[in-house]
C-alpha cells in the first residue's frame, strides 16, 4: 500500500486538493479561481489555483477523470518530479495566455487546459504506439482545437459544466504541453531528472 501511495503521490495530491476546493466551493472558488483583475492587483497564485476550482460537480468529475486517465498513460514515462514540472509549466501556459492573449476572458475555472497539454506530452512520449500512430493522433487533437478556435463553443460541455467552456485554454494547454516536452527533453540530455 505504501508503494502504491509514494508511485501515485502527484495523483492523490492534485486529486484530494481539487475535491476539498470542491467541498468548499462557495468560500474557495471565489479565492482561488483566475480573476483577471485579482491577478493584476497582485494575487498571482490565482495563475496555480485556477486550475484546482471547477464550476461545479459535473465539471470537477470530468477533469478528475481526465486527469487519472492521462497520469496512467504517463506514469511510466515521466519520473514525479517531471510530473510536478509538466502539471506546473503546463498550467502556468493556460493560466498566462489567457492573462495575456485572451483579455475577454475575466475569470476561468478547470483542469481542461492543463488536461489537453498533458494528453500532448502523453502522446508524444508514449513508447508503446507507433511513431505514425502519435501523428494521427497529434494531428487530431491539431484539428479539434483549432476547430474550437473558430466555433462559439462545445455545447454539450457548456450544459454538463454549467458555464461556458473557455476553449483558448486547450490551445494555451496544448503549447504548454509542447514547452513541458522540451523543457524535459533539454533537461534529460543534461541528465537532470533522471528516475
Amino acid at each position: 500500500m505504501k508503494k502504491f501511495l509514494w508511485q501515485n503521490l502527484p495523483l492523490i495530491i492534485i486529486s484530494a486538493a481539487i475535491m476539498l476546493v470542491m467541498l468548499l466551493a462557495d468560500h474557495a472558488g471565489p479565492a482561488l479561481e483566475f480573476q483577471r483583475q485579482a491577478i493584476f492587483d497582485g494575487q498571482v497564485y490565482r495563475l496555480l489555483t485556477a486550475h484546482l476550482v471547477h464550476t461545479g460537480i459535473n465539471h470537477s468529475v470530468m477533469n478528475l477523470a481526465g486527469l487519472v486517465m492521462i497520469w496512467f498513460l504517463l506514469k511510466g514515462s515521466l519520473s514525479q518530479l517531471e510530473w510536478w514540472l509538466v502539471l506546473l509549466v503546463t498550467a502556468l501556459c493556460v493560466s498566462g495566455g489567457l492573462l495575456l492573449f485572451s483579455q475577454e476572458v475575466q475569470w476561468y475555472r478547470g483542469m481542461s487546459g492543463v488536461l489537453h497539454g498533458a494528453v500532448v506530452l502523453a502522446i508524444i512520449r508514449s513508447g508503446q504506439l507507433a511513431w505514425m500512430i502519435r501523428l494521427i493522433i497529434l494531428l487530431a487533437v491539431a484539428i479539434k482545437v483549432g476547430l474550437e478556435q473558430t466555433h462559439s463553443g462545445l455545447w454539450q460541455s457548456e450544459q454538463l459544466i454549467g458555464a461556458p467552456v473557455i476553449v483558448a485554454s486547450h490551445l494555451y494547454g496544448v503549447v504548454g504541453g509542447l514547452v513541458s516536452y522540451f523543457i524535459l527533453q533539454s533537461f534529460r540530455s543534461k541528465k537532470m531528472f533522471r528516475s
